[in-house]
C-alpha cells in the first residue's frame, strides 16, 4: 500500500534531506574505516537503502519502519559514530581486536542481514497489497468508556504491582514467585499488553468522535510513562509514544488529524514532561535499588562440589543456585556508593546515552564474529537456551561481560538477531533466519490489521514486534512473547466480535 500524498514520511524534502545526512556521515565515516572501503561502502549503502525503505515504506507497515529504525541506530549510526569519535562501544565486544579483518568479518555479517531485510521488504511490498483500515471498525460504541476506563484501572493496578514485586523490571530479580505461565502474562501486560488494549480502544472510541485524536497522545504519554517507571526502563516511554506519533506521520492526512499550533506544544510539552520525570524516576529508583545489592561470594569447596556445581549449570539452572553464600550484611559495592554530585553525573551520563549507545546491534556482531567456537552446535544451544542461566549465558561469556554477581539483581549485555542467529557461522543461516524474522512480524502485523482494521492496534503490534526482535537474547523467550501476542490479537478480535453483535442488537431493537 502506497502512502498518502499528504503524510509527511511521503514529502520528498524530507526524505531527501534524511538520505542526504545518511549519505554524508557514510562518506566521512569511510575514511576512518581501517578495513575494506568496499566493503563498508557497500553496508552504508545498504543502510542508505534501509532508510529510505522505511521513511517512503510502500508495505505500510509499522513493523518494517521501526524495525528499520531500530536496526539502523543499532547497527550503521552507533558504527559511524565509534568511526569518528573513536570511543569505546558501551558494551562489551568479546574478543574484537580491532583489526581490519575483524572489521571485515563484522561488516560482511552486518551486510548479509540487512540485504536479507531488503529483500524481504520489496518482496512483499510488490506482491501484497493490504487493505486499509476502515474508517469505523466496530458496530456498537455503548460500551467503549466503560472498556476504556477498565482498561486504565487494569493498568493502573497491574504496573503498581510490577513495580513492587519486581515482576517484570530490569535488573530486579522477582521479590514474589509466580507459577511461570502466570509469571510471563504477566510480563506481556505489563510490557505491551496494557499498550495493545488501551490503544486499540481509544482509536474506537475516536472513530465514534468520543474522544479527540490528540487524546491517543495523552494516552501514549501518561502509559509509556508509568510503564516505564514500573518496568525501569528507559527506553520503554519512547517506544509506547511513538506509536501516535508513527500513526500521524504515515496515515495522519488520510485519518483526518488536523492540530493547531497550541495542540502540538501542549503535546510536545506533555510528552517532554512526562519523559524527564519518568528518566529521573527510574535513575532515582535503580541508585536507591542498587545500593542494597548483595554480592556473591565463593566458599571454599571440595573437587566433588565443584564437579556437582558444574552439572547444575550445565542444567540451566540460575547462577544464583549454584554453590554460593550469601552475605549476611553486605556492604554496597564502592561504585554505587556515590554522593549527590556524582549521582547526577551519573544521570547525565545515561541520559546522553540514550539517542544511540542504548540501542542494541553492533556490539553484538563484533563479539560474536570474534568467536571462535561458532557452529551448528552452538547454533543450536543458543536456540533452546534457559534464560534463568543468566550471567553464565552463552553471550554473556563470548562477549566477555564483567557484570558482577549478586543475588536481587541480574545484569545482562544483549547481542541482537543478528549475532544469535551467527552463533551458527553460516551465512546462509543468517539471511534466512532474518528473512524468517521479517516475515513473521509482517504476517502478525498484517493479519491484525486485516482482522482488527485499527491502526492504533497495527502501530502498537509493529513497534513491539520490531523491539522484540532486535532486543533477541534467548529466542524461546521472544518465541513465548510471539505466542502470547497472538493471542491477545484473538481476544480482542474476539471483542470486536461482541461489540458488532451488541450493536447489531440495539440497532434492531430501535428499528422495532
Amino acid at each position: 500500500m502506497k502512502l498518502d500524498q499528504g503524510s509527511v514520511t511521503s514529502s520528498k524534502a524530507l526524505v531527501l534531506s534524511v538520505l542526504a545526512i545518511v549519505l554524508t556521515a557514510s562518506i566521512g565515516a569511510a575514511f576512518y574505516y581501517p578495513g575494506s572501503k568496499i566493503l563498508f561502502i557497500t553496508f552504508c549503502a545498504l543502510s542508505i537503502a534501509t532508510v529510505h525503505a522505511a521513511l517512503i515504506n510502500r508495505a505500510g507497515s509499522y513493523f518494517a519502519f521501526f524495525l528499520f529504525a531500530f536496526l539502523t541506530l543499532g547497527c550503521w549510526a552507533k558504527l559511524v559514530l565509534h568511526l569518528y569519535l573513536g570511543n569505546d562501544f558501551i558494551e562489551p565486544v568479546g574478543d574484537f581486536d580491532e583489526s581490519p579483518a575483524a572489521w571485515d568479518r563484522a561488516v560482511t555479517v552486518l551486510i548479509t542481514a540487512f540485504a536479507a531485510l531488503l529483500l524481504c521488504f520489496y518482496l512483499v511490498s510488490s506482491t501484497i497489497q493490504p487493505r486499509r483500515e476502515r474508517e469505523i471498525s466496530v458496530v456498537s460504541s455503548e460500551w467503549l468508556t466503560k472498556l476504556l476506563a477498565l482498561a486504565i484501572l487494569a493498568t493502573l493496578g497491574l504496573l503498581g504491582f510490577n513495580y513492587y514485586f519486581s515482576i517484570l523490571k530490569i535488573g530486579y530479580e522477582p521479590t514474589l514467585r509466580l507459577n511461570s505461565y502466570v509469571y510471563v502474562v504477566v510480563a506481556f501486560m505489563v510490557a505491551w499488553g496494557n499498550a495493545i488494549a488501551i490503544s486499540t480502544i481509544a482509536y474506537w472510541m475516536v472513530e465514534y468522535r468520543k474522544i479527540p485524536p490528540s487524546a491517543l497522545f495523552y494516552l501514549a504519554i501518561v502509559e509509556g510513562g508509568l510503564t516505564a517507571i514500573s518496568m525501569g526502563s528507559r527506553a520503554q516511554m519512547i517506544l509506547h509514544v511513538a506509536v501516535p506519533f508513527a500513526v500521524y506521520l504515515l496515515q495522519g492526512r488520510r485519518l483526518g488529524w488536523r492540530f493547531s499550533a497550541l495542540q502540538w506544544i501542549k503535546i510536545l510539552g506533555a510528552t517532554a514532561l512526562m519523559f524527564i520525570f519518568s528518566i529521573l524516576a527510574v535513575s532515582a529508583d535503580r541508585l536507591a535499588s542498587f545500593a542494597q545489592a548483595i554480592p556473591f561470594t565463593d566458599k571454599p569447596v571440595e573437587m566433588h562440589e565443584l564437579r556437582a556445581g558444574s552439572a547444575d549449570q550445565t542444567a540451566g539452572q540460575s547462577s544464583s543456585q549454584v554453590s554460593p553464600r550469601r552475605i549476611q550484611a553486605p556492604k554496597p559495592p564502592p561504585r554505587l556508593n556515590l554522593n549527590t554530585e556524582q549521582k547526577a553525573k551519573l544521570i547525565t551520563q545515561e541520559i546522553s546515552k540514550l539517542v544511540v549507545d542504548r540501542w542494541v546491534g553492533i556490539e553484538g556482531v563484533l563479539a560474536v564474529t570474534s568467536a571462535q567456537s561458532l557452529g551448528t552446535d552452538l547454533f543450536r544451544d543458543g536456540l533452546k537456551e534457559d534464560p534463568a542461566r543468566g550471567t553464565q549465558a552463552i553471550y554473556q561469556r563470548m562477549s566477555d561481560a564483567k557484570y558482577e554477581r549478586f543475588e536481587n539483581f541480574t545484569f545482562m549485555t544483549i547481542p541482537g538477531p543478528v549475532a544469535v542467529l551467527f552463533y551458527s557461522g553460516s551465512y546462509l543461516v543468517l539471511f534466512g533466519g532474518i528473512s524468517l524474522l521479517f516475515l513473521l512480524g509482517y504476517s502478525i502485523e498484517l493479519a491484525a490489521r486485516e482482522y482488527l482494521s485499527n491502526v492504533m492496534t497495527s502501530a502498537t503490534v509493529g513497534v513491539a514486534l520490531a523491539y522484540l526482535v532486535v532486543q533477541m537474547n534467548f529466542p524461546r523467550a521472544f518465541w513465548f512473547f510471539v505466542i502470547e501476542l497472538v493471542a491477545f490479537l484473538v481476544g480482542l478480535l474476539a471483542l470486536k466480535w461482541i461489540l458488532r453483535k451488541i450493536g447489531k442488537r440495539s440497532t434492531s431493537t430501535e428499528t422495532i
